[in-house]
């Protein structure tokens, strides 16, 4: 007799796994990935259904379902609908971290949006915020979006009617158009009207007092002197290139002096507010250039103060209003500090995460060239093991390889292969393998031609 399919089970054994069977052949398999697991997540972490969900994205339910399941990828608009829902609006980081694991690159421009929207949003509902009206031309002013923040100085002259404020404004306007000693002189004089004014307001009534009044006037001085050192900074790197040895050091000598400058105002903006996570970030950035600039007897107090401001901003509470490319330089000029105070094994665990979070970006890569650099001259001028030779070896061979991705993937608008050649942290790196780092600066410089 013929056996049957089901082999000799009683009836009843023999529908439990026929039923089994054909429900593990209506199952599909799933596609989920990052996103759709995040998005599943943040629904139930909201409380809300797929309809629910739907109905206040402006989508279907089976929209939403294949979302979850990995059988769709949203678009950007999408992505932002969702973020809106799930976000508070400064949560910038949670915002472009959705982004990415929606497999959405965002261009710098974009990055910024964010913050800019933030402001633009806090002066439609109150167009006489003078605080978010001057933060955001800060910020244009940093993006080096002369123009547009020219637009909008000129109409907050029509919109305010304080002295202060039309001087600080007289100084953004002097700094739009590059008259660094006129812009700074205009900034001194608009914290001077203010303060001689605070008796009258302290008569008045106290409440009249506004200390991000303050922050704002010390902020915009540091700024001013903050962009007169880098565009005296550029003025040094281009002696460098051009081997003007006197001219390359009055240059740095006054780079440095405008940082200092730029340092001291900010460390007053942070005595009236020492949690403003922008403050923070703004002064570790500036701390990092006079270190950088800074003679050898003072360089590992200056990286140790560089490493503590650095690790401050990113363990704040308020991080996540700096967005994503903010907290990855920051992540990335700590590492670059370490290795600068020797301490490599820091720098090489904090880099290894940015790579493996940012693969694409230029940046990382570039401060990993500098830390083989750094750390193969270490090795020979320290000698601290016997296989030093080894190591040096290997950590050079190590550079160049990081040092020729990172010549693919910068971007255009980002640096050129002049950096490469004047940068003294690669000097071990030129000294020792000078025909391949030239090679890859003329790959770099064609390409830039090409663009």
């Amino acid at each position: 007799m013929k056996q049957k399919p089901w082999g000799p089970f009683p009836h009843f054994i023999q529908d439990a796994i026929k039923r089994s069977a054909l429900a593990r052949n209506r199952k599909k398999t799933t596609r989920q990935n990052p996103f759709s697991q995040r998005l599943y997540a943040l629904r139930k972490a909201a409380g809300l259904t797929m309809v629910a969900l739907a109905e206040k994205t402006g989508v279907t339910a089976s929209y939403i379902s294949l979302l979850e399941s990995g059988e769709r990828q949203p678009s950007k608009e999408m992505v932002y609908r969702l973020a809106a829902l799930f976000f508070e609006p400064d949560n910038l980081i949670a915002v472009e971290e959705l982004m990415a694991l929606a497999g959405i690159q965002l261009s710098f421009a974009e990055q910024q949006v964010g913050v800019q929207q933030t402001y633009e949003r806090a002066l439609e509902q109150d167009p006489n915020d003078f605080h978010s009206f001057s933060a955001l031309v800060r910020m244009l002013m940093r993006q080096q979006a002369f123009a547009q923040a020219e637009t909008h100085i000129l109409a907050g002259m029509k919109r305010f009617r304080d002295a202060w404020q039309l001087q600080m404004l007289m100084a953004q306007l002097q700094l739009s158009l590059d008259n660094y000693a006129m812009a700074a002189s205009a900034q001194h004089k608009a914290i001077e009207i203010y303060e001689n004014a605070m008796p009258f307001l302290l008569q008045e009534s106290a409440e009249q007092l506004k200390p991000e009044e303050q922050i704002d006037l010390y902020s915009n001085l540091g700024i001013i002197y903050f962009l007169w050192g880098m565009r005296t900074f550029e003025s040094y790197s281009q002696a460098v290139i051009e081997e003007q040895q006197e001219s390359a050091r009055q240059f740095a000598l006054d780079s440095r002096k405008y940082f200092t400058s730029a340092q001291s105002v900010y460390q007053q903006a942070l005595r009236l507010n020492p949690e403003d996570v922008f403050l923070q970030n703004e002064y570790a950035r500036i701390c990092f250039n006079i270190a950088d600039l800074s003679p050898p007897e003072q360089q590992t107090e200056q990286w140790s103060e560089v490493i503590q401001q650095f690790s401050k901003v990113l363990n704040s509470s308020a991080i996540g209003v700096l967005g994503i490319s903010q907290v990855r330089e920051a992540s990335v000029f700590l590492a670059h500090a370490h290795s600068r105070s020797k301490r490599f094994e820091e720098a090489h665990h904090l880099l290894s995460i940015m790579q493996a979070c940012h693969p694409n970006e230029w940046l990382p890569h570039y401060a990993r060239v500098c830390f083989y650099s750094l750390r193969a001259q270490y090795f020979a001028q320290d000698k601290p093991q016997k296989n030093w030779r080894q190591d040096m070896q290997a950590d050079l061979e190590a550079g160049l390889a990081v040092l020729e991705r990172v010549t693919h993937l910068v971007p255009r608008d980002e640096i050129t292969g002049g950096l490469i050649i004047y940068d003294k942290d690669l000097a071990f790196l030129r000294k020792n393998h000078q025909q391949v780092v030239e090679r890859l600066c003329m790959h770099r410089q064609k390409n830039d031609l090409k663009g």
